[in-house]
């Protein structure tokens, strides 16, 4: 059983990392929804993880899943694209360019119901195999949170950062037109700062802005 989901890339980087949800708990346009605690017994004996398809070709893996959690929502997952695979790299560049918008799960239906008022068939236990990566998504609720970043070398990629760190999209284009510096300038200056480091910074100076207008 296939179950797309529709996700959104927040940000972007060369490590491969990604995480967001794979399922939630929201009915989807096929007239399923996963009921909170169907996939504890499949993650119980996952502890090596999920293969990352591009969609559900076998024979096309493109990285790993390797943290799986069900929460209040859905099913949170962390993974690695591996970017030395053709496809996972192809797979990549769709994500940055938000072409690819949905994930879908590979699985196993084993044991369900239907709500008779609605016709909703209710997934109360799944046996989950793979989550790929598709074009085409089915579920809104699920959404990837991030492509993580190793460095930031384009204006573009800076302000999709400050809008990641909370800033509005104006005071992201404000400040990303008057503070940018390339990746490469950077690691001269400063030895390659850490970008959490440089999230702090930016605060702390909009603080300190803020408190000296006022």
């Amino acid at each position: 059983m296939l179950q797309p989901l529709k996700f959104e890339v927040k940000a972007l980087g060369d490590t491969g990392e990604v995480e967001g949800y794979a399922s939630t708990y929201d009915l989807d346009e096929g007239g399923d929804q996963v009921v909170r605690g169907a996939f504890a017994k499949s993650l119980a004996t996952k502890a090596d993880g999920v293969p990352m398809l591009w969609s559900h070709d076998q024979d096309a893996p493109i990285g790993r899943w390797d943290a799986l959690t069900e929460n209040g929502r859905g099913l949170y997952v962390k993974g690695r694209l591996l970017l030395g695979l053709a496809k996972a790299k192809e797979t990549y560049e769709l994500l940055r360019e938000r072409v690819a918008t949905g994930l879908s799960i590979g699985y196993k239906t084993v044991r369900s119901d239907r709500d008779n008022k609605t016709g909703t068939r209710l997934l109360r236990e799944v046996d989950l195999y793979e989550i790929s990566v598709v074009t085409f998504p089915m579920n809104t609720g699920a959404r990837v949170i991030a492509v993580k970043s190793e460095e930031i070398t384009t204006e573009r990629e800076f302000e999709r950062f400050l809008r990641d760190a909370g800033f509005a999209r104006e005071r992201a284009k404000l400040y990303t037109s008057k503070g940018f510096v390339p990746a490469e300038d950077v690691r001269r200056d400063a030895e390659r700062a850490a970008v959490s480091d440089l999230a702090r910074f930016i605060r702390e100076r909009a603080e300190t802005l803020m408190i000296r207008r006022s």
